[in-house]
This record gives structure tokens, sequence and C-alpha cells, in this order.
């Protein structure tokens, strides 16, 4: 193992890379090289989470020589995870798989846990427990078919780690139990149980188990607070809980929650509720965007920063009395403009591993020294896709034809000669997702073929509070694409754009959309392409993965609406005979969250109204092209499709 790993970690840093300002459609198709990486609590090892023959593995360095100490890979259909330093020698780890129902490696509950050398590796949670670890020592440990969550680190003990244990259900209701989980034998230890179903339990920084959010019949939520000497729980009613409520930590004293709630309010804000008074006070409410994402120490006990992106991101550092504050507020003025995270740092404050992106970089991982005062580049996320070469998104907000603002990020090409044809790519969801001023291996891929590209977070997206989202509810085939309509015409308006030249595009929501947008005007878009999209709205009451979830009929009843004739107006497959432009349709057989039927009506639909489309189908594929040899092939076809129509 040790040997296999070792020339593999050779390979990564000493491969020699020809850059070349051309690149062709499967260079944006490669996978990424890392995903994570760590550093150990006394600065010894590093962790790497590299992706290799498309499989997650774990390498561990010495930090000092960068020489390869051990690492571990799992058997196929496991995969490595997120994986974190539960004391100085020894990591836990989230075991993930590939699923049906999306295109990426999903964890599904299981843990592992392997010294840094690769020696004593334990599956310690989950249906594989009982077999034992990766071969190298068998252990009879009792399977639970559940799903653990990270709890608490437990840092004043090198042997334990507090999680969370949720039985498997078909509803979702089964209550979840707090256990106290041994790292190298497995061994569970019960402290509480939960007060309502769907728990998220909150430890304070010692590890003590101190609150849990859950959910209510309806499906709203609910605050528990735990007394360990009664071992039971009392709702919390002192403040409004809104529709998006999420308890995040304690501060270090443990008399103060910092949560993210919109309770009465259009945004998700953050605050604190004092533990004793049952008073909250607001720390800091955005005007214009829901809070985008938390910045958590690496042990999980403390959150110190947020980020905003009402265009581009913002940072504001609150709990200033995490160890890494001072340390972020320092980086943010390096990385000015940049998205930063510090993934983990020593238990000392020395040291510390920074990822840095942007728009053009799809992230960096740094070496930070604290002592010495120096950042030391380390491991490019994409490293054959040099940050110089790609292209600048820059962030706007448009008028809608109803007045409403819609943002939108908008790419060019390097060096345009000209105007240059346009492609909008609209992104999934619709619900809870939005587009950011990120990297983007599909927009990029478009820019470098030539093409301006046109991302719009129309109603309905998530991150610009509730009142947006709800605006797009069983607005999906009206409402919603004129928003896309109105943004593609905005950006026709462009002079260094070829308003004759437009083409529309997405994935699962966005290729719904694609075809949905063309249906509904015919003198806007060129051609359409849908990637793994739902055509037939009336079916998904009926098929794919929604419908299984305890939630399911509800959700789509509140999105989508039942009445039936809207339904029908609202599905491309029932309305191919307004459609006049190219269309190509692809799709994966093994898709259950948008089934292959959706495309094969579709295709029927088409084909019975002698539409001019053409086909990808890839058998092996689930909800998107997971596969590096499958997504090179799709993007070349990209490619060709719009060199065919647009050029």
């Amino acid at each position: 193992m040790r040997s296999a790993l070792y020339f593999l970690i050779l390979f990564l840093f000493h491969s020699t890379n020809v850059w070349s300002t051309s690149y062709s459609p499967a260079h944006f198709a490669k996978g990424s090289e890392y995903f994570d990486v760590k550093i150990s609590p006394t600065g010894e090892y590093i962790a790497l989470g590299i992706i290799a023959e498309d499989r997650r593995q774990l390498v561990v360095l010495d930090t000092k020589t960068f020489q390869t100490l051990g690492g571990t890979r799992f058997v196929y259909p496991k995969q490595v995870g997120p994986f974190y330093w539960a004391n100085d020698e020894r990591l836990v780890i989230k075991s993930v798989e590939t699923r049906s129902w999306h295109s990426e490696p999903t964890y599904l509950g299981e843990l592992f846990a392997v010294n840094f050398d690769g020696s004593d590796g334990e599956s310690i949670y989950g249906y594989s427990a009982a077999g034992g670890g990766t071969g190298t020592r068998l252990k009879r440990k009792e399977s639970t078919i559940g799903f653990a969550d990270i709890v608490s680190f437990l840092p004043h003990d090198d042997k334990h780690i507090l999680i969370s244990s949720t039985p498997m259900s078909q509803d979702g209701k089964r209550l979840s139990t707090v256990e106290k989980l041994n790292i190298y034998s497995g061994k569970m230890t019960n402290i509480a149980k939960a007060p309502a179903p769907q728990a998220k339990f909150i430890a304070d920084s010692t590890g003590n188990l101190r609150f849990a959010r859950g959910l209510d019949d309806d499906g709203s939520f609910l605050f528990h607070k735990y007394d360990a000497e009664k071992n039971n729980w009392s709702l919390v009613t002192d403040f409004k809980i809104g529709t998006k409520f999420n308890p995040l930590t304690l501060d270090k004293e443990g008399k103060n929650v910092f949560i993210a709630n919109n309770g009465d309010a259009n945004f998700i804000g953050v605050h604190r509720y004092e533990v004793e008074t049952g008073k909250v006070h607001e720390v800091y409410t955005d005007e214009a965007v829901d809070i985008t994402d938390l910045e958590f120490s690496d042990n999980l006990s403390s959150v110190y920063g947020m980020r905003i992106d009402n265009g581009y991101p913002e940072y504001l550092i609150f709990n200033k009395q995490a160890k890494e504050a001072q340390v972020f507020k320092s980086l943010l003025a390096t990385f000015s403009g940049m998205k930063v995270t510090l993934t983990s740092g020593t238990e000392a404050g020395d040291k510390w591993i920074i990822l840095v992106s942007s728009d053009s970089d799809a992230g960096t991982f740094y070496l930070f020294d604290r002592e010495k005062m120096n950042i030391s580049m380390l491991f490019p996320i994409f490293s054959h896709l040099p940050e110089k070469d790609m292209a600048r998104t820059t962030a706007h907000t448009i008028k809608a034809s109803d007045d409403m603002d819609i943002p939108v990020y908008l790419t060019m090409p390097n060096s345009p000669k000209g105007p240059v044809p346009l492609v909008t790519l609209v992104h999934g969801g619709p619900h809870g997702v939005r587009d950011y001023w990120s990297f983007d291996n599909e927009v990029q891929m478009l820019a470098n073929e030539g093409y301006a590209v046109l991302r719009v977070n129309f109603r309905g997206s998530g991150g610009y509070g509730t009142a947006f989202e709800e605006a797009g509810h069983r607005k999906w085939g009206s409402r919603i694409q004129q928003d896309i309509i109105d943004a593609t015409n905005w950006a026709r308006e462009q002079t260094q754009i070829n308003a004759e030249k437009v083409c529309i595009m997405g994935a699962s929501f966005g290729a719904y959309s694609a075809l949905q947008s063309s249906i509904m005007t015919d003198d806007v878009f060129d051609c359409a392409i849908g990637n793994a999209g739902v055509y037939d709205l009336q079916n998904l009451f009926e098929e794919g993965d929604i419908p299984e979830f305890f939630w399911g009929d509800s959700f789509l009843e509140t999105v989508v609406g039942t009445e039936k004739e809207q339904l029908i107006a609202f599905s491309p497959t029932h309305n191919v005979h307004k459609l006049n432009i190219p269309v190509l349709i692809a799709h994966g057989k093994k898709d259950r969250r948008a089934p292959y039927s959706q495309a094969t009506d579709l295709r029927d639909a088409l084909d019975k109204a002698n539409k001019d489309y053409e086909w990808f189908v890839r058998s092996s594929e689930t909800h998107g092209f997971y596969d590096e040899e499958n997504r090179s092939e799709y993007f070349e076809k990209v490619a060709s499709f719009l060199e065919q129509h647009l050029n």
C-alpha cells in the first residue's frame, strides 16, 4: 500500500506540464487532483485528499520533507470522503459512494478511522463495521444500519468522538441518538436520545451535549435544550424560529449559541442566543442576500466568521475569541477579493492550511507559517488549468420585465476579436440553489471555445431571501423562464455580444429551462442543450426519487403545483410543436432524480413533431456525467453542437 501511494505522490508532485493557451474541451472535463488538505494538531503531518483514476484516496505526508508516510484507499464502491484529525496520529474519514441520484460521491453515513502511517484501518460506524478494516486487522464489531454525523471531537479525549447515530428509515422519522464512539474499536456508549426527528446536535467547546434542532410533524423547526443531570430535553420558546434555522456552535464559555435564522425576516442572518437569559441579539443580517457560508474551526467547536455573496464574496468576522479569527483577518487582506478558507491549523496556531479560489482559480492550497510570516503554495486543485489562462467573470443586476432585480454573472472569453456568440447557462435546482462568482469548469470550457457565458439567478433561486425564492414557486414554466429570457436580452444588448448568435443550455432544472425558454420565445435562441433534464412535470409525482422522501409530495405541491392544465403547459414534452430550433439532449440511463424516461419521452415527442435534435446518452451515468471519459465526450459534443449552430 505505502509503495503504491508513494509512487503516486511522486507522479503528482513531479509530473511536468507544458502549458498552452489553447485547450480542448477535454482539458476542462478532467477531474481535480486534490479535494482537501489538513495539517495535524502538532503540525508533524499533512493529510492530503487526492483523486487518482477517478478514486478519492488519502495520503499522509511529513510536513518538513513532504515524503509519503502512509494513507488509505477503500474498496469499490467506497471512496475517501471528508476527513478529520481526531488526534495527532489518527484520522476519522467519512466514507462516500456514488449513487444514482447524484453524479458526485455521496456520504451515506459510514465512518472509518486510520493511523497516519496507514496502519490500524477500521470501519468504526455503519453497516460495514462488523466486517473490520481494509485487510490489515479484523475485529468483530456490531453493524449499525444508520447514519453518523460528528458532533464533537472531544478535545480532552484522544480515543473518542461524539456522534449522532440516526437509524435508517423510509420516512426519516426515527429518532437519532448521541453516542460516544471509540475511534479505535468502534465501541459506542449511549449519551442521549433526540427530542425530535431529523436532529442536529450542538455540544460546547469541551464536548458536552447542550442543544438539538429537530423537525415537528408539520416540517417546522424545533429547538431543544439538554439537561445532562436529568437526561431530558426542554423546548426553547424564547425567540421566533424561521423557515431557515441552523444552530451553529456555542462560544468558548458556553454562554451563547450562535444561530443562523431568518425568524420573521426575509433574509438569513447570524444571531447570538444568550443561554441564561433567553435573549437574542442580531450579529449580522444583510439587506440584500442570505448568509452564504460560515467559517468553522477545523474541529467544529467554534464558528468565527461568515461569507455573503452579493455579486462578489465578502467576509465578516464576528467571534474574535476564536484563535482562527485574527489569522483569517490577515489572510483576507493578503488575498483580497478572493474566496479564502482555513481548512485546518495546529493546536498551537503556528501553522495553517489555506484554500484560496476565485472565478479563474479553482482553488490552491497554501501552508501559512505564522511564526515566520511565510505563505508557501502547496497544491493547485487543477494544475492543468492555470489561472492566467482562464476567463474572468463580472457580476451585474438587471431589471426583469416586471421590474424585479435579477442578479446575473457574465463571463467573457479572453481577448475576443469583435462581438462573440452568447451561451446562457442555467443552473439546476431551481430552489435553494444559485450561481456564484466562482470557478466553473463548464463556464471556462465555453469561454475557451470563444463564447460569452451568462448565468442567471432567476427568481426562485436560493440565497436572495425567502420572498425571492418563493416568487418562483409554481412559476417554473412561466415567470422563471421570462427572467432567463429578459437576462439573455440584456446580454444581447451589450456591445461585446453578437445578439444574433445565442444558445441556451443547462443541467437538471437548467435542462428543463433550456427547452421551456426556447418554447416560450422563437426569436432569442438559435439552439438548446439539455443535460439530465426533467421535461414532463406531471411525472415528477410518480417517477424519480423525490416522491420517496417523506417530504417529497408536499415539496412538489408547493413548488410545482398540482393543476394538470398548468403542468402540461409548463412541460416541454407536451409543447415541442412550438420548438423551432435544433436541440441536443444528453442523459444518463441510471439517473433517478430525472429518470431516463424523461429524455426518451421527449425524444419520442420530438420524433412525432419531426423536430431536429441530437442524442447523447451514456448507460453508466447517473444525474450528470461523473466519469471523466464520459464528461470529456459530452464537452466535445457540446462544443461541436455549438460550433455547428453559432459559428
